[in-house]
């Protein structure tokens, strides 16, 4: 694995455990809360999953990022793209980055630089710094798309 590919999932991993805190769902928040804080996330998995199937985008990255992370549910990194994919659809800039970096290095989907640089790009024109540097860097690797410092500079 090169040191750029290190790079980018340590920053995957490190975005994961800023984005992977759930907060707990309207009833019963405290007990909840104290469910998620000793490690039990079968009230969080329950409660997102109803949310994420009734189409909302918050619900759909959380869910996606406990099946990322195993928390819950068996780790299934194809799940969680499944579920980062319904949410980047819906303009969630952090899981358009997040499954721009799992194309990109081939985390539960195939390795797909032109997939990489899509979901990238909506990420970035969103704002999000990290799919900014990700989308540099793939331009100046020329990984799936022309080499080009300026346009990696940009």
């Amino acid at each position: 694995m090169t040191s750029a590919q290190n790079f980018c999932i340590k920053i995957l991993l490190t975005l994961l455990a800023v984005f992977g805190g759930f907060p707990a769902m309207a009833q019963s928040q405290n007990d909840e809360v104290e469910q998620h804080d000793a490690g039990d996330y079968s009230a969080d998995i329950e409660g997102w999953k109803k949310l994420a199937e009734q189409g909302d985008p918050d619900a759909q990255f959380n869910l996606g990022s406990m099946y990322y992370k195993g928390q819950g549910v068996p780790q299934d990194y194809a799940e969680a793209a499944s579920w980062y994919r319904l949410s980047a659809e819906q303009g969630n800039s952090a899981a358009q980055f997040l499954l721009g970096a799992m194309y990109r290095l081939g985390i539960g989907v195939p390795q797909d630089y032109a997939e990489a640089e899509r979901w990238f790009r909506l990420a970035a024109e969103q704002g999000d710094p990290d799919a900014q540097f990700n989308l540099g860097l793939m331009y100046s690797k020329g990984e799936g798309v022309p080499r080009g410092y300026a346009e990696a500079e940009r």
